[in-house]
């Protein structure tokens, strides 16, 4: 599949098959991951992979019914910002280069078949917290969001988002 349609044809998933991903797919997901750039090509992100049914489970618990699709999905990216990589005047720009992860996440699932939805973390404290205290996270990792994975079992058509009303040429 090109990448232009690739693009148009990814689509948010939140029900998936009993199927698994395998570790090739998951590897080819991952590079493509830290593929995309970020702030002085400082690579300010961080990764937990979740296959294990019971953590994927406990996952879905700990934040609650937006995240319920972990309960069927193969695994789980857990995206983190690293701090102490970023960008030292403009730390935020973490939160670009941790959103760019998530869509060459999703992308390359696509790509492969794979269905995916990012479940956003920050900035919502409470759920930053949580999931510092589960993972036992280092000073300077913040977590950012939650990719979900897994083989669409989802037969929703996708939808076109484009909306020419929002397009302005050379001024507002």
């Amino acid at each position: 599949m090109d990448a232009y349609n690739n693009i148009l044809d990814r689509k948010s998933v939140r029900k998936y098959q009993d199927k698994k991903i395998d570790n090739e797919a998951i590897n080819k997901i991952m590079k493509a991951a830290m593929a995309g750039p970020s702030c002085l090509n400082l690579k300010d992100y961080a990764f937990i992979v979740v296959d294990d049914k019971n953590e994927l489970k406990a996952l879905a618990s700990l934040i609650g019914r937006t995240c319920n699709m972990l309960n069927e999905a193969s695994h789980a990216i857990v995206v983190l910002m690293d701090m102490t990589r970023a960008f030292p005047i403009a730390k935020n720009y973490s939160i670009i280069d941790a959103s760019l992860a998530c869509q060459n996440i999703m992308l390359s699932a696509n790509a492969l078949g794979i269905g995916s939805v990012m479940l956003g973390i920050y900035p919502q404290e409470d759920r930053v917290l949580k999931l510092k205290d589960y993972y036992k996270l280092p000073d300077g990792m913040v977590p950012h969001s939650i990719i979900s994975l897994g083989y669409s079992d989802d037969p929703r058509e996708k939808e076109d988002h484009f909306e020419e009303s929002r397009l302005h040429y050379n001024k507002w």
